[in-house]
């Protein structure tokens, strides 16, 4: 898997926002990343490296500092002056209540219900 060396303080300033490298570490999961190694706290800020492996080859969008993040900004809505989590629970279907969905449907063959018993769909649109 690929793994990246990124300045802490370049990442921490496009981040918007400085962590913990155990709550860093909990974060980088959404990019389906993890901590790779910790960086040497005896070096500057200015000089530390923090080694990030992606366990996604499918993503070369994350495979820089700027990458990694703005996945992890935009993951938790946050900007430079501070912001709030979005609850994505909010847009999900479950058993007990359907979402409106804008006249969408989906349509699977009966016949897969053996070889596939789930499946799920979603749309995107609009700017990010």
């Amino acid at each position: 898997m690929p793994k990246i060396d990124v300045n802490e303080k370049l990442f921490f300033s496009l981040l918007g926002k400085t962590y913990g490298y155990d709550e860093l570490e909990a974060r980088l999961t959404c990019g389906k990343a993890e901590l790779d190694e910790k960086p040497d706290a005896n070096i500057s800020k200015a000089e530390r490296t923090i080694k990030i492996e992606l366990n996604d080859t499918n993503r070369p969008d994350l495979w820089s500092t700027a990458g990694i993040a703005r996945q992890l900004r935009q993951h938790a809505k946050l900007s430079s002056a501070g912001g709030k989590a979005t609850q994505y629970a909010s847009f999900f279907s479950d058993k007990n209540q359907t979402r409106d969905s804008g006249n969408r449907l989906v349509t699977v063959d009966p016949e897969l219900k053996n070889i596939r018993p789930f499946m799920t769909a979603f749309v995107i649109s609009g700017k990010p």
